[in-house]
């Protein structure tokens, strides 16, 4: 391949690539703009039970198509004094509702692509309420999906004809822990293992990736679809982070797991569908329904081993930072409305708190309490002005 055929096929690939991320985010979203608080609802009615929570992670994931939004809103929950089980089964059930979202893109849907696109720009200018509008944007949102995947297909297939990057993809099979990684990298810079699977696909579909190494690299982007929620809880109490913990050694383990029996897994692939898009759409099914068999039993000793690495801070009322505030979550509302009423309830204790050692302050004429009511002033302050 000409090095200037290599770079339309690069920018190509980009642009496909850029344009599935956008539709994914469009639909997230719009989804929740519009549908948030039904979903946060059906969530928290869902956590007192794992099989429930469970079915509930997998129609929720299904809609918002990141299972990283719906790790967010588990977080949240867990935060707010509920047991990390339930939000830990409600990640596995996100985890099989992403598959079922890669099963239904990797059809052939050529026909609906322009009718949704048609549908979802006709329903957002001629909206007649904000509702109205998300739900036109969702519609685009997963028609532009579409024609991403088929533009990545169309601009991946010169890569058959080049023997360098054929070398390099090959290569990639000898060295399953190296693929895992860069899997695990693409996942997690995307934001989205959703979009990783389905670049992955269609590059298996237009034939420039060998199937087995498309097998490993679903592996590493089950594996960084589990990174980001890490990050975005960085700072959050223990309880907020246990969830996405545990989702992560869930998946990890799994991977570890699956890498010696690979070749044995995949063998029989074939026998549900022979194209190489439909094999490995099948492969991260089949992955993360065994994790949900494997793990879904065990989510209560999962959960407190993820308290163990975890445990509960100390507190500290003189804190001079908010402990629940957090602009990650900025993006969805469900969840900063949820950590700003969690910390104006923080403030109700401090202030109630407050008056009482004032009280006892005055009474017995302490100054060393006084000093420790102003530092408690001063935090309300902040909050205040935040």
């Amino acid at each position: 391949m000409h090095s200037a055929v290599g770079t339309t096929v690069l920018i190509n690939l980009l642009g496909g690539v850029a344009l599935l991320l956008w539709g994914l985010t469009m639909v997230k979203t719009s989804i929740i703009s519009a549908y948030g608080g039904k979903l946060r609802r059906h969530l928290g009615r869902s956590m007192s039970n794992r099989f429930k929570a469970f079915g509930v992670g997998i129609a929720v994931t299904c809609m918002l198509q990141s299972s990283t939004a719906t790790a967010l809103l588990a977080s949240s929950f867990a935060g707010q004094g509920l047991s990390a089980a339930p939000a830990l089964a409600l990640l596995l059930g996100a985890d099989i509702g992403t598959t079922l979202v890669a099963q239904a893109l990797s059809m052939d849907l050529s026909l609906l692509k322009p009718v949704l696109i048609f549908a979802g720009v006709c329903l957002y200018f001629n909206a007649r309420s904000e509702r109205q509008k998300h739900l036109g944007q969702i519609i685009l949102g997963l028609g532009l999906m579409l024609l991403a995947l088929q533009l990545i297909v169309t601009a991946s297939a010169p890569m058959r004809d080049s023997s360098t990057i054929q070398f390099l993809l090959s290569s990639l099979a000898d060295e399953p822990v190296l693929a895992v990684l860069i899997g695990a990298l693409i996942s997690f810079l995307a934001h989205s293992s959703l979009a990783t699977v389905l670049l992955v696909v269609a590059l298996g579909a237009s034939g420039s990736l060998p199937l087995h190494v498309g097998f490993v690299l679903i592996l590493g982007a089950n594996l960084g679809g589990a990174l980001p929620a890490i990050l975005s809880t960085m700072r959050a109490e223990p309880a907020i982070r246990r969830p996405p913990l545990g989702n992560l050694i869930f998946r990890t383990v799994g991977v570890l797991l699956m890498l010696p029996m690979l070749n044995i897994v995949t063998a029989w692939l074939p026998e549900l569908g022979e194209s190489p898009a439909r094999q490995l759409v099948n492969f991260h099914m089949l992955f993360n329904v065994g994790l949900a068999i494997l793990f879904l039993p065990l989510v209560n000793p999962a959960a407190k081993l993820v308290t163990r690495i975890l445990p509960e801070r100390e507190e500290d009322a003189n804190s001079i930072k908010p402990r629940y505030l957090d602009r990650s979550a900025l993006d969805n509302p469900a969840i900063a409305l949820s950590n700003a009423m969690r910390e104006v309830l923080r403030m109700g204790d401090l202030l109630d708190n407050m008056v009482n050692k004032s009280i006892e302050a005055l009474q017995q004429r302490d100054s060393s309490a006084l000093k420790k009511i102003t530092q408690s002033d001063d935090l309300v302050d902040e909050y205040h002005e935040r």
